[in-house]
């Protein structure tokens, strides 16, 4: 009886789902870095993709999916997000190291490669695209517990939004761009 939710329910999305917390809780402890999220966010969620849920990278968001959609609507996500960001980051200045742009290309890729390729796109196609965005908004804002308030919040917002993207489009490409747009432009901001 105390295992009946596991011999009724999809047992390959719970074993992808520990998966995924478990890297993300890694990372919380050996992180921050590059080439540990590259491994830990990447690497570890790619392999499990392939071996629990059989999905190959194309099929877990690393692709250009909908591109006609996709970029369009990122190119305007990255415009609309300037203001916003050149008020809030007064409040974060001195809080994060600088970080080149291609090193934070490689991070944001494999951080949305975990939340919206492996959880919103790979678990969505399996317990549905709804119950896989919460799963993923819940998790992403996790990981901001501890950093500026706002960013915490915002976090719900944005990982909603890049999750809606990504299954749209079915691929990660489009939120990564955003994502690194906002990491590179505000630490920008942050450094003036």
């Amino acid at each position: 009886m105390l295992l009946d939710p596991i011999r009724t329910g999809d047992r390959r999305a719970f074993a992808a789902a520990i998966v995924g917390f478990t890297v993300a809780t890694l990372y919380q402890y050996h992180g921050p870095g590059v080439g540990v999220a590259a491994v830990l966010y990447l690497a570890i969620p790619l392999a499990a993709g392939w071996a629990i849920l059989r999905a190959p990278p194309h099929r877990l968001g690393i692709s250009l999916g909908d591109w006609r959609f996709g970029l369009p609507v990122s190119l305007a996500a990255c415009v609309a997000v300037v203001p916003i960001l050149w008020l809030s980051s007064r409040n974060l200045r001195g809080l994060y190291p600088y970080v080149p742009p291609h090193l934070f290309l490689v991070y944001y890729f494999s951080l949305e490669f975990l939340w919206r390729g492996y959880f919103q796109i790979g678990l969505g196609d399996r317990i549905g695209a709804l119950d896989a965005l919460m799963i993923q908004v819940g998790a992403a804002c996790l990981v901001h517990w501890g950093k500026p308030e706002m960013e915490t919040l915002a976090s719900l917002v944005s990982g909603t939004l890049f999750g809606l993207l990504a299954w749209r489009t079915r691929s990660i490409l489009w939120p990564t761009l955003i994502h690194w747009w906002i990491g590179v432009f505000n630490q920008y901001l942050c450094a003036a």
